[in-house]
């Protein structure tokens, strides 16, 4: 989920594609196909500082099917496919200059940046760094206000912290196994919120060192 300057929520859904969802509570699906085709089943979703919606859709994708997708819905309504090929393709995020997209590939437990050209158009694909041993590998991120990747590791227990360059510098051991995203908040932006699968709960890591990089929904 992402949250716009409107507070509409926008929804990387596994069976409709895109949708938003209105402060109502109205859902709008927004794209459902590309090219004449259902959009294969989505993820997860990041907004660029001008609204641009960045998508993976990893349905059906494996090791040994390598599939997955990433898509830009761009802030016009244009919607354009970005790359393929991806051994289920997981969490995604824009840095908070719109310089570089990351994007987890699961299955690899690989980190993939891209540089951004300009909404819809990257360039540059290369390995950003390779998720640590143990678990299935990385999920969603967010980054903080220092350009830090806050990773979380489904299976494998931790939230892993990557700097700028793509190095691990800490590992935050958590007391489930399954995380699958994390998301900075809260009035300071240090509150760090976790989504994982053990017993589907959401918890809280408190005042993160850093703020959180500002969202599209901040920029009101």
């Amino acid at each position: 989920l992402q949250c716009d300057p409107n507070d509409v929520l926008w929804c990387a859904d596994m069976k409709h594609g895109i949708l938003s969802i209105t402060a109502d509570g109205v859902v709008h699906e927004e794209v459902t196909e590309f090219e004449g085709e259902p959009m294969r089943g989505c993820n997860d979703c990041a907004f660029d500082t001008q609204g641009n919606l960045y998508v993976t859709a990893p349905a059906g994708s494996s090791a040994e099917k390598p599939v997955g997708e990433i898509y830009c819905r761009r802030a016009n309504g244009e919607t354009v496919r970005l790359d393929s090929g991806f051994a289920f393709c997981n969490g995604i995020g824009v840095r908070g200059d719109d310089s570089q997209l990351i994007v987890a590939e699961t299955m690899t437990k690989s980190l993939w940046a891209y540089d951004i050209v300009s909404p819809g158009v990257v360039k540059n694909k290369r390995l950003w760094a390779k998720h640590p041993d143990g678990g299935l590998g990385p999920d969603g991120m967010d980054f903080d206000e220092d350009g830090n990747l806050l990773v979380a590791h489904w299976g494998g227990g931790s939230i892993d912290v990557f700097d700028p360059n793509g190095k691990l510098i800490e590992r935050i051991k958590t007391p489930f196994e399954k995380l699958s995203n994390v998301h900075f908040g809260g009035n300071d932006r240090r509150s760090v919120y976790i989504t994982e699968h053990d017993s589907d709960g959401l918890w809280l890591l408190e005042s993160w060192k850093n703020p959180g990089q500002l969202q599209y929904c901040d920029r009101r």
